[in-house]
């Protein structure tokens, strides 16, 4: 299924919040928290997040995991989310031809 497909599918007429993973100086965990669908960035766990300022749920983690050997997103985070988190769904470009981005949304 094509990620518009799958996000028209899932997303539709739900209560979504997107989470950036900068830090937050204001407690915010209710206000994330009471969504239904909760999407979380790349290294999200900063801080904030670590303090509890910005909730506990997530159900989709958007990140680049082709670019996992740069350092962007490390085996100790990916660890985490699956240890945390068992149901997410992950939302990762998957290497491609280079004419168009191609996506996976799978169960980690």
């Amino acid at each position: 299924m094509h990620l518009q497909a799958y996000l028209h599918k899932h997303f539709s007429n739900k209560k979504i919040i997107l989470v950036g993973n900068a830090q937050f100086g204001a407690d915010c965990s209710h206000l994330i928290d009471s969504h239904e669908l909760v999407v979380r960035f790349n290294i999200f766990n900063n801080l904030s997040f670590q303090q509890g300022k910005t909730g506990s749920r997530m159900d989709y983690w958007c990140v680049n995991l082709v670019r996992k050997g740069d350092g962007i997103v490390g085996d100790e985070l990916c660890r985490y989310v699956k240890k945390n988190y068992p149901e997410i769904l992950l939302i990762t470009p998957c290497e491609n031809d280079g004419s168009s981005p191609k996506w996976k949304v799978k169960l980690i």
